[in-house]
Protein backbone atom coordinates (compact mmCIF):
# COMPACT_ATOMS: atom_id res chain seq x y z
CA UNK A 1 0.00 0.00 0.00
CA UNK A 2 1.10 3.39 -1.47
CA UNK A 3 0.20 6.90 -0.48
CA UNK A 4 1.70 9.49 -3.25
CA UNK A 5 4.32 7.06 -3.67
CA UNK A 6 5.54 6.45 -0.05
CA UNK A 7 5.11 2.91 1.66
CA UNK A 8 2.40 3.06 4.20
CA UNK A 9 3.45 0.75 7.71
CA UNK A 10 0.95 0.00 10.73
CA UNK A 11 1.89 1.93 13.80
CA UNK A 12 3.58 -0.28 16.47
CA UNK A 13 3.13 1.43 19.24
CA UNK A 14 -0.27 3.98 20.21
CA UNK A 15 -0.05 7.64 20.63
CA UNK A 16 -2.07 9.98 22.41
CA UNK A 17 -2.69 13.75 20.27
CA UNK A 18 -3.77 17.07 22.37
CA UNK A 19 -6.60 19.03 20.23
CA UNK A 20 -6.51 22.56 21.93
CA UNK A 21 -9.00 24.97 21.14
CA UNK A 22 -6.49 26.66 18.37
CA UNK A 23 -6.72 23.74 16.74
CA UNK A 24 -10.80 23.25 16.88
CA UNK A 25 -10.79 26.91 15.50
CA UNK A 26 -8.82 26.97 12.52
CA UNK A 27 -9.74 23.17 11.45
CA UNK A 28 -11.92 22.89 8.39
CA UNK A 29 -14.76 20.46 7.93
CA UNK A 30 -14.77 17.25 5.59
CA UNK A 31 -10.99 17.97 4.92
CA UNK A 32 -8.53 14.73 6.33
CA UNK A 33 -6.13 16.87 6.12
CA UNK A 34 -6.85 20.02 7.29
CA UNK A 35 -9.34 19.12 10.38
CA UNK A 36 -8.69 20.06 14.34
CA UNK A 37 -6.85 16.45 14.71
CA UNK A 38 -4.64 16.45 11.48
CA UNK A 39 -3.66 19.86 13.01
CA UNK A 40 -2.64 18.54 16.24
CA UNK A 41 -0.61 15.94 14.80
CA UNK A 42 1.35 18.12 13.15
CA UNK A 43 2.33 19.63 16.82
CA UNK A 44 2.27 17.00 18.68
CA UNK A 45 4.84 15.13 16.44
CA UNK A 46 7.17 17.45 15.35
CA UNK A 47 8.61 14.79 12.66
CA UNK A 48 5.08 14.72 10.91
CA UNK A 49 4.80 16.39 7.69
CA UNK A 50 1.31 15.63 7.48
CA UNK A 51 -1.60 13.95 8.65
CA UNK A 52 -4.93 12.48 7.58
CA UNK A 53 -7.88 11.68 9.75
CA UNK A 54 -10.84 9.35 8.76
CA UNK A 55 -13.28 7.78 10.95
CA UNK A 56 -11.45 4.71 10.45
CA UNK A 57 -7.82 5.04 10.27
CA UNK A 58 -5.32 8.06 10.56
CA UNK A 59 -2.19 8.42 8.71
CA UNK A 60 0.76 10.40 9.63
CA UNK A 61 3.47 11.36 7.07
CA UNK A 62 7.00 11.03 7.89
CA UNK A 63 10.04 11.80 5.08
CA UNK A 64 10.46 7.91 4.19
CA UNK A 65 6.73 6.81 4.77
CA UNK A 66 2.87 6.96 6.15
CA UNK A 67 2.27 5.39 9.34
CA UNK A 68 -1.19 4.08 9.94
CA UNK A 69 -3.21 4.20 13.51
CA UNK A 70 -6.54 2.88 14.11
CA UNK A 71 -8.89 5.89 14.78
CA UNK A 72 -9.97 5.82 18.31
CA UNK A 73 -13.92 5.57 18.66
CA UNK A 74 -13.60 9.06 20.73
CA UNK A 75 -12.08 10.79 18.24
CA UNK A 76 -14.24 9.44 15.02
CA UNK A 77 -17.08 10.40 16.94
CA UNK A 78 -16.08 13.75 17.26
CA UNK A 79 -14.84 14.05 13.28
CA UNK A 80 -18.55 12.74 12.82
CA UNK A 81 -19.91 15.41 14.45
CA UNK A 82 -17.67 18.19 13.24
CA UNK A 83 -18.27 17.61 9.35
CA UNK A 84 -21.87 18.12 10.52
CA UNK A 85 -21.24 21.44 11.74
CA UNK A 86 -21.01 21.23 15.52
CA UNK A 87 -18.08 22.34 17.34
CA UNK A 88 -14.89 19.83 17.67
CA UNK A 89 -14.41 19.17 21.37
CA UNK A 90 -10.57 20.14 22.94
CA UNK A 91 -9.23 17.08 24.66
CA UNK A 92 -6.41 14.04 24.52
CA UNK A 93 -7.93 11.65 22.04
CA UNK A 94 -6.03 8.08 21.28
CA UNK A 95 -4.65 6.51 18.12
CA UNK A 96 -4.46 3.05 18.48
CA UNK A 97 -2.34 0.50 16.66
CA UNK A 98 -4.40 -1.43 13.87
CA UNK A 99 -5.46 -5.06 14.90
CA UNK A 100 -4.49 -7.89 13.51
CA UNK A 101 -7.06 -8.61 11.27
CA UNK A 102 -7.14 -5.11 9.55
CA UNK A 103 -3.35 -4.85 9.34
CA UNK A 104 -1.62 -4.07 6.49
CA UNK A 105 0.40 -7.57 6.08
CA UNK A 106 -3.26 -9.50 6.40
CA UNK A 107 -4.67 -7.83 3.26
CA UNK A 108 -8.09 -7.67 5.09
CA UNK A 109 -9.24 -4.68 3.82
CA UNK A 110 -8.91 -5.87 0.36
CA UNK A 111 -10.01 -9.08 0.72
CA UNK A 112 -13.31 -7.48 2.52
CA UNK A 113 -13.96 -5.30 -0.12
CA UNK A 114 -13.56 -7.54 -3.07
CA UNK A 115 -15.38 -10.65 -2.24
CA UNK A 116 -18.39 -8.82 -0.05
CA UNK A 117 -21.28 -9.93 -1.89
CA UNK A 118 -24.34 -7.45 -2.36
CA UNK A 119 -26.72 -6.40 0.35
CA UNK A 120 -30.17 -7.29 -0.56
CA UNK A 121 -32.71 -4.87 0.65
CA UNK A 122 -33.86 -5.58 4.15
CA UNK A 123 -38.05 -5.45 4.33
CA UNK A 124 -38.66 -2.03 5.88
CA UNK A 125 -41.11 -3.82 8.50
CA UNK A 126 -38.20 -6.25 10.18
CA UNK A 127 -35.67 -3.09 10.54
CA UNK A 128 -36.26 -0.02 12.27
CA UNK A 129 -34.89 2.85 9.91
CA UNK A 130 -32.96 5.55 11.16
CA UNK A 131 -34.48 9.06 10.71
CA UNK A 132 -32.06 12.26 11.07
CA UNK A 133 -34.25 15.47 12.93
CA UNK A 134 -36.60 17.38 10.95
CA UNK A 135 -36.09 14.22 7.64
CA UNK A 136 -39.53 13.56 8.14
CA UNK A 137 -40.60 17.87 7.63
CA UNK A 138 -38.33 17.65 4.74
CA UNK A 139 -40.26 14.75 3.19
CA UNK A 140 -43.62 15.98 3.86
CA UNK A 141 -42.58 19.90 1.82
CA UNK A 142 -40.89 18.17 -0.82
CA UNK A 143 -42.36 18.77 -4.16
CA UNK A 144 -44.03 16.43 -6.16
CA UNK A 145 -44.71 13.94 -3.14
CA UNK A 146 -48.26 13.54 -2.08
CA UNK A 147 -50.07 13.61 0.91
CA UNK A 148 -52.16 10.46 1.75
Amino acid sequence: MEIAGKKVVDARKPIVIEVTREDCRKGKTRDPAGCAAARSILHTDEKALSARVHRGMTYVEYEEKWVRYRTSSALSFELAVFDRGTAFEPGAYGLGVPSASHSIASGQQEKQTASRPQRQEASSSRHHQHQTKGSQQMKERSPGRRKE
